[in-house]
């Protein structure tokens, strides 16, 4: 290695902001229990065709987003422990087994010596530790041996054959304290196969002949740990990453292949191991207990901090830009791309059950819970909480928070509507029976439903416009015109006059469970049983199952804005948007558990700038809608094909070959599984 040696840089690696303490991911974990080989996950890869493969201690495990299939040896691997699992650009996937050979699948079959001699050519591929493809598509391994170069060889898409470096000169050893090589192997800039023995730097040219390529430096330096050093390459960017617990050390390839030492980085993280991701050119850091991240060429963070406190042995950012965590002992934690958060609330005697919640317009939080209980926060801080009713049942849950246009929060509670007088502090509580929901008009005034009246805030004091009816709901609107439900029927309130809404048939449509009014006065009902009812024009609409609701249990509606409505139902949330403001021009985006959301008991949906906020009953989650992705159509590939009993790899059947069993996958991780876990 050619160039200066910059001095040490005693500066801390994790001076990047790391994610704030008021967030967490919510994951999907995968074990044994959902069909995973084994819980003990070393690594994690995709292949061309869009299957995940993950190595554990009971073999590998093929994932397609439905259901995992497994390998053994009984299938052809050479040991069931399977320490790394790569793909190359020929579709082949490898298997790097403990204290085994190397095998690989392909079109339906594990190939290992015992199986195909001809292909391993009596190379022993035992105990690989670099493992690389050239601009060629050639394989090139080092397994371990007891000289210090190491045995090297490649595939060339036929069989293996050996590398003899013996006939190349080796330079005379370096002088220097020998305390951080800086170990170096990968692809150069001209495509060719490059590697580390004895202190020297080889490279292997299109001929398989080998040359000297550069020398290597050691970097002398108190307070470096001894443990023997590591190295990552990026193959884009000709950068050499080794590694101790406790140092980083960057390098370069200059235009020559010559190697620069560009920074050692020093700090006090306790560092696990680095990971090359070649699809994005990101550096994953491991760390012990520090939680797991990503850094480009120039040693800048560039994605938050992910699965605090696991021992993560592999990671994958798949195609679609979910992130799959391996890990030595609790399988694999999924995440959706979405990467929908959860807002971390302060301790309290609620377990995070969230009933409502809303912004102020200063921004402050108010977050309703049981027992008639509130608290508010600025950003992530807990400013005050508050007993807001004398009834403590658990019961007396707060239904809803809305605030005037002066800004004062009113809090709907099961039985009594508070109203909270910020600028002075003063309360005023009105006692109801049963309150089922409340709206504010767009002229400031209140309107209240109760299992037995529907009432209206006229001049500081709510006053009933209708009884004798068990209602459910009210629809946002003016106070000239707006509507709401009882049980079994749908009234309209225009111009001071209560009277029913005929295009409402109970016996066909089922009970009504949430209303919204559109400013074009489409009418939006959400019903129990049968999906959401849509009332335009002259025109009666049906979202369903059929058409790509999630479910036909629904709970309540939000009006988004802009032709845009969430639909909270029993299987998690569906957004329905309207081109033109025409409910029969529309497409359907569905999130689930599978996504991120921390449960399926959705209380409340909230937007906030670009932000969707949702209340469960596991917390506060909310994402930003640009990263939200339309589904895409699945794909489907055939994975193997049997011949009266026999697998084949042709297409070509002779006549008395009539007996075919082609397996197929279609790969899709949206929906992937039903069971959550919420780490941060």
């Amino acid at each position: 290695m050619r160039g200066l040696l910059f001095y040490i840089t005693l500066i801390q690696l994790l001076l990047w902001q790391s994610e704030s303490h008021a967030q967490q991911f919510n994951y999907i974990q995968f074990t044994k229990e959902q069909g995973l080989a084994g819980n003990i996950a070393y690594s994690i890869t995709q292949d061309h065709q869009g299957f995940v493969w993950i190595g554990t201690e009971n073999g590998v495990s093929r994932y397609d987003g439905h259901s995992f299939t497994n390998f053994t040896t009984e299938d052809g691997l050479t040991d069931n422990e399977v320490l790394q699992v790569i793909c190359d650009s020929k579709g082949r996937v490898w298997f790097h087994c403990f204290s085994a050979p190397l095998c690989f699948y392909e079109k339906g079959k594990i190939y290992n010596p015992a199986n195909s001699p001809h292909i391993f050519n009596g190379v022993n591929t035992t105990g690989m530790v670099d493992f690389s493809e050239d601009g060629r598509g050639v394989i090139w391994i080092r397994t371990t041996t007891n000289a210090n170069r190491g045995n090297y060889a490649y595939f060339n898409g036929k069989c293996f054959q050996k590398l003899s470096i013996e006939s190349v000169a080796i330079p005379k050893r370096l002088n220097g304290v020998l305390l951080m090589p800086l170990n170096s192997f990968g692809i150069n800039n001209k495509g060719n196969y490059f590697f580390n023995s004895n202190e020297c730097i080889y490279e292997v040219d299109s001929n398989y002949r080998v040359s000297f390529l550069d020398s290597m430096e050691y970097v002398p330096s108190t307070g470096i740990s001894l443990i023997k050093s590591s190295s990552v390459f990026n193959t884009c960017y000709q950068m050499v990453y080794s590694y101790t617990n406790n140092v980083i050390c960057l390098s370069r390839y200059d235009s020559q292949s010559k190697l620069n030492l560009v920074r050692v980085y020093q700090n006090s993280l306790d560092l696990n191991r680095l990971i090359f991701d070649k699809r994005t050119c990101k550096i994953w850091v491991l760390s012990n207990g520090e939680g797991v991240y990503a850094i480009d060429s120039t040693m800048n963070k560039v994605s938050d901090i992910f699965v605090k406190n696991k021992n993560v042995g592999g990671i994958l950012e798949d195609i679609s830009g979910n992130m799959w965590f391996a890990t030595l002992g609790e399988g694999v934690y999924f995440l959706n791309a979405s990467f929908i958060k959860g807002f971390k609330l302060a301790d309290n005697s609620f377990n995070n059950q969230v009933y409502s919640f809303a912004f102020n317009k200063k921004g402050n939080l108010y977050v309703g819970y049981e027992r008639g209980h509130i608290e508010e926060y600025n950003g992530t801080n807990r400013i005050s909480a508050e007993q807001l009713s004398p009834m403590k049942l658990r019961s007396n849950i707060v239904k809803k928070i809305l605030f005037d246009t002066d800004d004062n929060p009113i809090f709907i509670i099961e039985n009594q509507v508070v109203y909270d007088y910020a600028t002075n502090k003063k309360q005023r509580i009105v006692n109801l029976g049963a309150v089922k929901d409340a709206e504010f008009l767009k002229d400031n005034r209140l309107v209240v439903v109760t299992r037995g009246s529907s009432l209206i805030d006229s001049n500081q004091k709510l006053d009933t416009i209708v009884m004798h009816h068990r209602y459910t709901s009210v629809s946002s609107g003016t106070s000239e015109l707006y509507y709401f439900s009882s049980i079994d029927s749908l009234f309209k309130f225009e111009k001071n006059k209560i009277t029913p809404d005929l295009r409402y048939n109970f016996n066909v449509h089922g009970r009504i469970v949430d209303l919204c009014l559109t400013t074009d006065k489409t009418l939006w009902l959400c019903t129990y049983n049968n999906g959401v009812i849509v009332f335009y024009k002259d025109t009666v609409l049906t979202f369903n199952k059929d058409n790509g609701l999630l479910s036909n249990q629904c709970r309540s509606l939000y009006n988004e804005g802009n032709g845009n409505i969430w639909v909270v139902t029993d299987k998690g949330l569906s957004k329905i948007s309207v081109a033109n403001n025409d409910p029969s021009d529309y497409k359907i985006l569905s999130l689930t558990i599978n996504d991120g959301l921390p449960s399926e008991m959705i209380r409340q949906v909230l937007k906030r700038q670009d932000t969707l906020w949702i209340a469960t009953d596991k917390g506060l989650a909310y994402f930003s809608e640009k990263q939200l992705k339309s589904s895409a159509e699945i794909p489907i590939y055939i994975t193997s094909v049997l011949v009266n009993g026999k697998l084949r790899d042709t297409s070509i059947f002779a006549y008395n070959e009539n007996r075919i069993t082609f397996n197929f996958s279609a790969i899709s991780f949206h929906p992937a599984s039903k069971y959550a876990s919420d780490i941060s």
